[in-house]
């Protein structure tokens, strides 16, 4: 087993609870149990405990074209837009971003002009947000349409990151059974990375008391939530740290507010599983 893929023996027990769905509104958590999810008992699921240290930068500091889907978590305060400016606030480069939303990944995944979009050719990157995820702990959802997704991106030469959202205001664990659902999928691509904003979103809060990243649904981020996903995103995409960046764009975060949420940011690089074979410079030198 590749060593970056060890898991250290930390587990959540799931505890069976209200039978709904992590969803991208509050509608989304009166939806019944679909028929295809399969019922389990209470499940321990690994999480990533130990924090694996990143060797390489992957992407060079060049212009980056990338595609996100996703559904709410993603488009509330426009998280694609927050990781396209403070990409061009950190140096002489441009993004071009894309965001093709929907309930969840299998919603977005049904629909034909989505695949045609990955293999257009056009984006470096892809970032998957919205797998269908029981808010009890007591189903497992198929995972097929976000692998179908992720393996179109693979073939088609992109970067693929998998951005794990935050649990709800208040449910303690959520985000880290968030996280190993992602970390399940990512498994499955030795190029895959994730993304670990819900982690991140948690040490933040347990850190700075007075911090706030819900909206008021205690669901969805507010400016400052959505700016610290965007955050650790950019790392993800870039492999770059954010001590030089600056914030150049929301008014409603103050400069105290964004020392912050870059000082918030910095474990997220450590928590990223990107070997120096996930490098995807190295995949272009073994094709020349």
């Amino acid at each position: 087993m590749d060593v970056t893929r060890t898991i250290s023996p930390f587990f959540l027990l799931v505890a069976a609870l209200s039978a709904t769905l992590i969803g991208c509104s509050s509608s989304d958590s009166t939806l019944p149990e679909p028929e295809q999810a399969v019922s389990q008992p209470a499940v321990e699921i690994p999480i990533l405990a130990e924090p694996v240290q990143r060797t390489e930068v992957r992407l060079p500091p060049v212009d980056v074209k990338v595609l996100f889907l996703g559904n709410s978590h993603t488009a509330y305060n426009n998280v694609p837009g927050r990781v396209e400016t403070l990409f061009e606030s950190s140096g002489d480069r441009q993004m071009e971003t894309r965001h093709i939303a929907g309930g969840f990944l299998d919603n977005i995944a049904a629909r034909p002009t989505t695949m045609e979009e990955i293999r257009s050719g056009k984006w470096d990157v892809l970032v998957l947000q919205g797998q269908k995820i029981s808010m009890s702990g007591r189903y497992l959802y198929s995972t097929e349409a976000a692998e179908q997704l992720a393996l179109a991106a693979n073939e088609n030469g992109m970067q693929v990151i998998w951005f794990s959202e935050w649990g709800r205001d208040g449910v303690d664990g959520e985000s880290i059974r968030i996280q190993a659902i992602y970390e399940s999928l990512a498994a499955n691509s030795e190029h895959d990375i994730v993304a670990p904003a819900g982690l991140v979103w948690d040490a933040a809060l347990s850190e700075n008391k007075n911090l706030a990243l819900y909206a008021s649904d205690g669901n969805h981020s507010n400016a400052d939530g959505a700016t610290l996903a965007a955050l650790v995103l950019y790392v993800a995409i870039t492999g770059e740290g954010v001590d030089d960046i600056t914030w150049p764009g929301d008014e409603n975060t103050d400069q105290e507010k964004w020392e912050i949420l870059k000082r918030s940011t910095v474990g997220a690089a450590s928590h990223l599983i990107i070997p120096a074979s996930k490098d995807p410079r190295s995949r272009d030198s073994e094709q020349n």
